[in-house]
Order: C-alpha cells, then sequence, then structure tokens
C-alpha cells in the first residue's frame, strides 16, 4: 500500500529522528526549531521550512544523526516512494542529490570536528586553571601565614614588656585584618576549585553537635546557640561542613548591629540534621532573595555599606550542601533580620 504524507507534532525534548536507524521518509517542518545533534553536540539547528532526513534516503545510509525538537514542532512526514518516479530520468536525479547530500554531510562532519577541537582547548584552559589555583593559593597564603605568625610573636613580646596601649591594640587589629585576608583567599580559592571540580570532599563519620560548638566558639563575637545533643550519625567533610556553618554565622554577625543578638541553632528532624542562624539585620527585599546565592553578587552593595567580603559565603555554603545532599534555605523581612539555614540527609543506619 502506497504511503501519503502525514503530520506529525512533537514536543519539546522529543526525537523526530535517531541516528543509526533507517526510515524511508523525509520531514518538511512547518513550524518550531530543532537542534541537529551527533555525539552530544549540536551541529546545527533547522527552522521552518527545512527539510530533514534527506542525507540517510539518497545515500542508502542509516540517519547520520539525532533530530530534537527544541520547542514545538509541526512537520510533515513525506514517504520517499514517490520521489523514485519524479524526473525522466529518476536515477540521474537521485546522483544528483546524492552528491548534495554528501556535501552536507562534509559540513556537518566539519561542524563536528571544530566541536572535538573546542572540548580539547576548554581541557587545556581546565590544566591551566589549576596550576593557577594552585600558585595562587601558595603564593597568597604563605606570606599570610607567616604575617600572621609574626604578629603572634610582637604580641608575646609586647604583652611581656608593657608596649603602650595603642600599640597592642594596634597588633590586635593587625591580626583581625590578616585573619579576614586569610579566610578572603581561601574563600576564592575554594570556589574557584569547587566549580572547576577540582575541590574534593573527604567523607568521614564526623559529630555535628562538635563542630557546631568550634563554630560558635570561634566567632567574632558572642552567638546564644542551641545545639541538640542527640542529633541522628552523619558522615561528611569536617572542614568543608564547618566552612558552611562558619560563612552563615559570620554573615549574620556581619549584617547585624552590634547591640543586637545573633542566634544559632542545631537540631534533628525526620531522618535530617538541621543548621540555622538567625540575626536581626537590616533583611533583604523580597525581589533580591533569589540572587543572593550567586557570587559576587553581595560585593558592589556590600562597599557601599562598609561590609568586609567578595559575596562568596553563601554560593560557597550551598555548594558544599548540595555537595553532601542537602538544600539551604534563607527567610528574610526588610527591616526584622534574615534567618539563615540547611539541612542534610542523616547517614543510614
Amino acid at each position: 500500500m502506497e504511503r501519503h504524507a502525514a503530520d506529525r507534532r512533537y514536543q519539546p525534548g522529543d526525537s523526530l529522528i535517531r541516528a543509526s536507524e533507517r526510515g524511508e521518509f523525509l520531514l518538511a517542518l512547518r513550524c518550531g526549531v530543532v537542534n541537529v545533534v551527533k555525539d552530544g553536540a549540536v551541529l546545527t539547528q533547522r527552522e521552518a521550512g527545512d527539510i530533514l532526513g534527506e542525507m540517510a534516503l539518497l545515500e542508502s545510509q542509516p540517519r547520520f544523526a539525532d533530530v530534537v525538537a527544541v520547542t514545538e514542532v509541526e512537520a510533515v512526514e513525506i514517504p520517499f516512494g514517490p520521489f523514485r518516479q519524479v524526473g525522466h530520468d529518476a536515477a540521474a536525479m537521485r546522483r544528483m542529490l546524492a552528491a548534495l547530500s554528501h556535501k552536507l554531510r562534509q559540513s556537518q562532519e566539519s561542524r563536528l570536528r571544530e566541536f572535538h577541537r573546542r572540548e580539547q582547548e576548554l581541557q587545556g584552559l581546565a590544566d591551566l586553571q589549576r596550576a593557577f589555583l594552585s600558585v595562587i593559593n601558595h603564593e597568597l597564603t604563605t606570606p599570610i601565614s607567616n604575617a600572621l605568625l609574626s604578629q603572634e610573636v610582637l604580641g608575646k613580646f609586647a604583652a611581656r614588656d608593657g608596649w603602650p596601649a595603642m600599640a597592642q591594640e594596634s597588633l590586635v587589629g593587625l591580626q583581625q585584618h590578616l585573619r579576614l585576608a586569610q579566610r578572603q583567599v581561601r574563600a576564592l580559592v575554594d570556589y574557584a576549585g569547587l566549580i572547576a571540580g577540582q575541590g574534593e570532599m573527604f567523607m568521614q563519620p564526623v559529630e555535628m553537635a562538635e563542630i557546631a560548638r568550634r563554630v560558635v566558639a570561634q566567632a567574632t563575637r558572642p552567638i546564644e546557640a542551641e545545639i541538640a545533643g542527640d542529633l541522628p550519625p552523619f558522615v561528611g567533610d569536617r572542614l568543608r561542613l564547618a566552612d558552611a556553618l562558619g560563612h552563615l554565622v559570620d554573615n549574620a554577625i556581619k549584617f547585624s548591629p552590634s547591640e543586637s543578638t545573633v542566634k544559632a541553632r542545631l537540631w534533628a528532624e525526620t531522618g535530617t540534621v538541621r543548621f540555622e542562624v538567625i540575626d536581626r539585620g537590616p533583611g533583604i527585599p523580597p525581589e533580591q532573595l533569589a540572587g543572593i546565592w550567586q557570587p559576587f553578587r553581595q560585593q558592589a552593595s556590600a562597599l557601599r555599606r562598609g561590609v568586609e567580603g567578595l559575596g562568596l559565603g553563601l554560593p560557597l555554603t550551598q555548594y558544599i550542601v548540595r555537595a553532601h545532599g542537602g538544600q539551604t534555605w534563607v527567610e528574610s523581612k526588610v527591616g526584622q533580620g534574615s534567618r539563615f539555614g540547611f539541612w542534610l540527609p542523616a547517614a543510614e543506619q
């Protein structure tokens, strides 16, 4: 029975044509956009008015590439049979179309080679980035650590020899600024390493309560903490988790008036371990909440307010939490403060 043209409709993500398959039909796009995909690479986009699937038919080969709908697509499926009867010399027409089809295939294969070349270039850039991060980490953290050591030595002499109060206060201030620089360099290197897939997670059984107590104790001002003692077992990266808690605590302190209270809470709930920090700072407008987890988002406004930071604490926290299978959250009201937190899945017992 002779086949006739038929209308076809496809939704985004549907495959119109699959690579390596055979089919005795063409597709004429009436509307919509499709991608021609080979080995995961998008070779080209085709739009309304284009004909698809002619290469395999004219060259008597399997389909060369996948064709996937990008938008809603309407197409007409045209069986190849009637084309065999077109013209006085069907064989000559077929050879001519085959030659044109061969040129098109060469063009698409050229694009595929270009894709692989660019992929290799990106790999080279990734290797260069790893080397750069290694150099930055060493060349910046080492002098800061040495400066902190020298400051501690000077501080001991100052206390023993009775240096003037102004000199001792300057040493304390120097220590604070050096530790701030140390944290910022580490945050920058950590963030760059994590987004590049170079930051490793060293998973092991950890005591979340112990980590939270240490973070609270090391805060730059007193924190009102409520840390549960009956937490379920947890497996994670001790150092990264301390970073995540520390970033939230530092963020709350940074944006809170000095006379206000910052609260931290760690507890267990339905197979999860949860941590949150509550501040009484200026709060965040609703339209800005979605962007606070983006890197460097804070920096411009922070400079106007005189608040230190690169805007990497929250993005780092979110990355670490997600790497442990959890989720972050935030609630905030302008003029009333903010509540930042996250949950992590407890280890299976």
